[in-house]
């Protein structure tokens, strides 16, 4: 007989994969299902009723936050967000969800979380557990909070390993193949995702100036114009780029 039924919802196979090897090493947990976007874990959590839920807040079809929305209202199973957004950010969640877990996470961090789960799954007190306010109303100010400042983040995934890097520190995002080569001055990464969609989420000073290249405007040290119309882009780290006609009025400021 299991202690706890557990539920697992994130669209990262990696991410699924790394919750479930460490709850290999719990004995009688039990996961009743695995999920891939909001819409498939919500039809679980109705079904199934978990004591736990690992929950991602980033998920295609419905996000965490509005899949919790129209779970019924005397239900209260011990949420754990794991999520790609740094700590700062994350300071918000501490008093509405049992814990999180920010990914990459330690052995010893995710230790922590689950056995705060675990004990108020025991118990069956997760009612008391919770404070009486309603949950989701405060999760969705916590998701505001959230958004505005996860803005001055990025999360790359390269390979296995997941990287919180600093929007001031990263100098230009080229476009290569299926993958996306994201450039700071000590590094490169190489992160799954189209340009088209980076380009929607970076904050202003992030311009688009080529069908391969976006570059951060704060390390621009020079423009040089070329015989063709096209101007070449000199980064303060001895970088060139091609700024092409096509785009040539998104640095508009700069050539003025």
């Amino acid at each position: 007989m299991s202690d706890c039924t557990v539920l697992i919802a994130d669209d990262e196979k990696l991410a699924r994969e790394a919750v479930k090897l460490q709850l290999a090493t719990y004995p009688n947990v039990q996961i009743v299902a695995e999920c891939t976007n909001g819409k498939q874990a919500l039809e679980q959590i109705l079904q199934q009723k978990p004591g736990i839920i690992f929950l991602d807040i980033q998920m295609p079809v419905l996000n965490g936050l509005e899949m919790l929305q129209q779970l019924p209202a005397a239900y209260h199973p011990a949420i754990i967000f794991v999520t790609a957004y740094d700590t700062y950010a994350l300071q918000a969640f501490e008093n509405d969800a049992i814990d999180y877990l920010l990914k990459p996470f330690t052995d010893n961090r995710f230790d922590k979380a689950f056995q705060k789960a675990l004990k108020i799954c025991k118990s069956q007190q997760v009612n008391e557990s919770l404070p009486e306010a309603n949950l989701t109303e405060r999760l969705q100010k916590a998701l505001k909070q959230f958004q505005q400042e996860s803005t001055n983040t990025i999360s790359i995934k390269d390979g296995a390993k997941f990287y919180i890097l600093s929007l001031q520190d990263v100098m230009y995002v080229e476009a290569a193949g299926d993958y996306l080569a994201v450039f700071t001055a000590e590094k490169k990464y190489l992160h799954k995702e189209t340009l088209s969609n980076l380009e929607n989420t970076l904050p202003d000073h992030f311009v688009r100036i080529h069908k391969s290249y976006i570059v951060n405007t704060g390390f621009i040290r020079e423009l040089h114009s070329q015989f063709n119309g096209d101007y070449t882009v000199l980064l303060k780290g001895g970088q060139q780029l091609k700024l092409s006609r096509n785009y040539r009025e998104r640095l508009s400021h700069l050539l003025s």
